[in-house]
């Protein structure tokens, strides 16, 4: 058996247990915001880095990140809220990442070469930030899937992690929201501001990237 394709069964094998564990425990029934909530409280300043620390694991795990970004809302409201979630995901998209990109690139690699697939892993990965951005930004994507999946593909993890950043924003804040506005109504001016941000932030990094190609 070759090394490759022993690091990619491993992979499948820890990916299968990874899902049956968070099946099994139903992690996302057993932990309320409420609960959440009253254990960052409890951590006092030391809140902030716990809390970051904790989102970073959700993704190996496969917990429910919203309910960690809607208690960070009910905690330190809608915007510091949003920073320590986006740096938390950010962190947290890139162990999965990592993790497929270490046991299974080279398996899949191989097995693509010389077929269609191949062309498109190359298209993807001249592409790799706008791909990352468009499937952070559509939530049709699972956002597991898409870790473990752009880890097999041969996307640079500078893009990935840049692409991860800009694109976990809206939802990080929409949660971050209803956690602050919980018992209040949402102030739906305050939705379209910060949308209305973050598309001038896509922009600019999409102006970015096109540059940065032309120099490359």
């Amino acid at each position: 058996m070759g090394k490759d394709k022993c690091k990619f069964l491993i992979f499948i094998f820890a990916f299968v247990i990874i899902i049956t564990f968070s099946f099994y425990f139903d992690l996302h029934k057993r932990i309320s915001v409420l609960a959440i909530e009253n254990f960052i409280k409890d951590l006092g300043h030391l809140g902030p880095l716990i809390y970051m620390v904790s989102y970073a694991f959700t993704s190996i795990i496969l917990f429910p990140a919203s309910l960690l970004s809607t208690a960070s809302g009910v905690v330190w409201g809608e915007y510091i809220g949003t920073v320590y979630t986006v740096i938390g995901a950010t962190i947290s998209a890139s162990f999965p990442f990592l993790i497929s990109r270490h046991l299974g690139r080279e398996f899949v690699q191989r097995k693509m070469k010389g077929t269609k697939l191949d062309l498109c892993d190359k298209l993807i990965s001249k592409n790799g930030f706008l791909a990352v951005l468009i499937m952070r930004l559509i939530p049709i994507f699972p956002w597991d899937v898409v870790n473990y999946s752009s880890g097999l593909c041969d996307i640079k993890i500078r893009d990935y992690l840049l692409a991860t950043l800009i694109g976990t924003i809206p939802g990080s804040f929409t949660y971050n929201l209803i956690g602050a506005s919980l018992g209040k109504p949402i102030d739906k001016l305050r939705i379209i501001f910060i949308f209305t941000m973050v598309a001038c932030m896509v922009l600019g990094a999409l102006i970015y990237k096109a540059k940065y190609k032309k120099l490359d």
